[in-house]
């Protein structure tokens, strides 16, 4: 019986080796489904095979464990540890691109906005020094009278006035008072000349200005202000009253007003 019992075993050593080896080249996925080899002694002595298979075999005294190959856990466990690693990746990716995306933006519009009220913002104004401008003043040529282009001097002969102005509506004389002769008138239109004998000559002694139109170089004329007068010709004058006198030399602009505006403008030479 002893003897029977050791071939059967040995049989099934052999059987369960070549089952093995047959069983190398496969994958270690093939080899994980085969089971746990196990084997338990009888009370009899006699040992039981269990292949784990439920065919022709007599049941163990003992309850096969049944034990989770070391490949399978390693290839569950890598990949649950893959899945895990690549939802991690996904959802710390997702988190920064929502975190870069809403700093980016908002620095964006934090930047646009700073760069907005700098933009805005009132430029420094930059004020230019004013230059300052010349006082008023008054010279000689400011007692010159200029009718359309045509410049007469105060002393002047009469025979080159009346070539420039033309012939005077009316004239008039009278003995004159300044020497041998006659003091004589000339009449225009809105002005009149007055003449004084000198070397048998008739010489320009006053040009008196009664309309308006016939203003001075500078602007001034019959119905201008006397804050006109003084910004044209400045202060350097004899306020005689209602009149105002300007000089140089024996050269005069008078200008004779009714305490306000002027009605009268005067080239006078005071020989």
């Amino acid at each position: 019986m002893k003897k029977t019992l050791t071939m059967i075993l040995t049989g099934a050593l052999l059987l369960q080796g070549a089952f093995l080896l047959s069983a190398c080249g496969e994958e270690e996925t093939s080899y994980d489904q085969i089971g746990t080899v196990s084997f338990t002694k009888a009370p009899n002595k006699v040992a039981t095979f269990d292949s784990g298979a439920t065919k022709g075999t007599t049941a163990p005294t003992t309850t096969p464990t049944t034990t989770v190959p070391a490949t399978t856990k390693k290839a569950t466990s890598k990949a649950t540890s893959k899945t895990t690693s690549k939802t991690t990746s996904k959802a710390s990716s997702t988190t920064s691109k929502i975190s870069n995306k809403t700093t980016s933006k908002t620095t964006s519009k934090t930047t646009s906005q700073s760069s907005k009220q700098e933009t805005t913002a009132a430029p420094a104004t930059t004020v230019a020094p004013t230059k300052a401008q010349p006082a008023a003043s008054f010279t000689e040529t400011d007692t010159n009278f200029v009718l359309n282009g045509k410049t007469v001097t105060l002393d002047e002969n009469m025979i080159s006035v009346l070539d420039k102005l033309g012939e005077p509506l009316n004239t008039s004389s009278a003995p004159s008072c300044h020497g041998d002769g006659e003091d004589k008138t000339y009449e225009y239109d809105g002005f009149t000349i007055y003449s004084y004998p000198s070397g048998g000559q008739d010489r320009v002694l006053e040009i008196s200005v009664t309309e308006e139109g016939i203003d001075t170089p500078k602007g001034i004329g019959v119905g201008s202000t006397v804050t006109d007068m003084i910004a044209a010709y400045g202060n350097d004058f004899e306020d005689e009253g209602a009149r105002y006198v300007y000089a140089s030399g024996f050269k005069k602009l008078q200008f004779y007003t009714d305490g306000e505006t002027i009605n009268e403008v005067s080239y006078y030479y005071d020989n």
